[in-house]
C-alpha cells in the first residue's frame, strides 16, 4: 500500500540502500516501468531518520534532532 492508500501489485526485493554514506538492508519494491526504486516508511525507520513534509519539500533529517526541536511544541500542541 502507498502513502496515498493505493494499492498496487510489484515485485519486492531484498536489496542495500545507502543515504549519507550509510547502508542498510531491507525490502524495495520494483516497478517495471521505471528505474526508480520506491522504499517504504518502515526501511527509512532503520536509517532512524524524519521525514518532514510540506507543500514544496522532503526532507530527511535526524531523528534524534528532529524529536528535540518538537518536543516542546509535542508538550504544548493539540492532541
Amino acid at each position: 500500500m502507498l502513502g496515498n492508500g493505493e494499492i498496487i501489485y510489484n515485485l519486492v526485493a531484498q536489496a542495500s540502500v545507502t543515504l549519507n554514506g550509510i547502508s542498510k538492508a531491507g525490502s524495495i519494491l520494483l516497478d517495471e516501468t521505471t528505474t526508480d526504486v520506491l522504499v517504504g516508511m518502515a526501511f527509512l525507520r532503520t536509517f532512524e531518520l524524519a521525514l518532514i513534509l510540506t507543500d514544496t519539500t522532503v526532507v530527511l533529517h535526524d531523528r534524534e534532532e528532529t524529536l528535540e526541536a518538537l518536543s516542546p511544541f509535542m508538550q504544548t500542541g493539540p492532541v
